[in-house]
């Protein structure tokens, strides 16, 4: 079985207030045996130091479970604490659209602001499908944002996905021009209320590496980024007289 993607343009929800969940719906239904990946950023200007994360992800007929987290604050004077993750969704039947966000506690500071990016795969091992992860930040200023490094990964046919987060000094600031040749679904949006900028870099690959992306941003901004990879179900692995191998799926 090959890796597709049912919805190249994410199903986006979020929150610019403070509120220690929100919720919001997929324009359709999952479909049974595929896999959801959640692409999150919350932003927390606290300044008692204790960053805010996500804690959970509620979608009746939907498993979801973290599979990688970065979580930076800048220090003083500013606090601000800014957390990406991903987290993966595997679509048993009957599954719905809604979906409720829950974080570790509410959203503080003057500009909370959280954003969740939702895209569909078919074709991804529903269970154990973690293959290898990476992560990268910088909270001074940066004219990169970076998806952070993995390993080499095991399995040649596999869903690259990371996701970077900037603090935007404008709401028109932009994360464009995906490196490595994976695509960039979101990070092209400007002016809307989030006060986060939020980049998903995909990529389906057939040969082992180390997973890897960065982006331009349009001014100089801090950032904090991961990465994941997730194995391709069903993959055979084939060894010939002469040495050479393939993988079948």
């Amino acid at each position: 079985m090959s890796i597709s993607i049912i919805n190249a343009i994410p199903d986006q929800g979020g929150a610019s207030t403070s509120v220690s969940s929100f919720g919001f719906t997929l324009a359709n239904a999952p479909i049974n045996g595929n896999t959801l990946v959640a692409c999150m950023t919350v932003r927390d200007d606290s300044i008692d130091g204790t960053g805010t994360t996500f804690s959970s992800i509620i979608q009746p007929g939907v498993t979801w479970t973290l599979v990688q987290r970065n979580n930076q604050e800048n220090g003083n004077p500013d606090y601000v604490n800014l957390d990406v993750e991903i987290w993966v969704g595997v679509v048993g039947p009957g599954a719905l659209p809604s979906i409720t966000v829950n974080l570790s506690r509410a959203i503080g500071g003057s500009t909370p602001a959280a954003v969740i990016d939702v895209c569909e795969f078919k074709g991804l091992l529903k269970s154990n499908f973690v293959d290898q992860v990476g992560a990268a930040d910088s909270m001074s200023a940066s004219p990169t944002s970076n998806t952070g490094t993995t390993p080499i990964t095991t399995q040649a046919v596999e869903l690259w996905i990371g996701v970077t987060s900037i603090i935007p000094s404008s709401p028109t600031d932009t994360q464009t021009n995906p490196t490595n040749g994976f695509i960039l679904v979101d990070g092209n949006h400007s002016g809307d209320s989030f006060l986060v900028n939020i980049a998903v870099f995909i990529k389906i690959v057939s040969l082992i590496g180390n997973a890897n992306s960065t982006a331009t941003i349009s001014v100089a901004d801090p950032y904090v980024g991961c990465i994941v990879t997730l194995k391709a179900a069903q993959l055979i692995q084939q060894t010939y007289g002469d040495g050479l191998t393939s993988y079948v799926c």
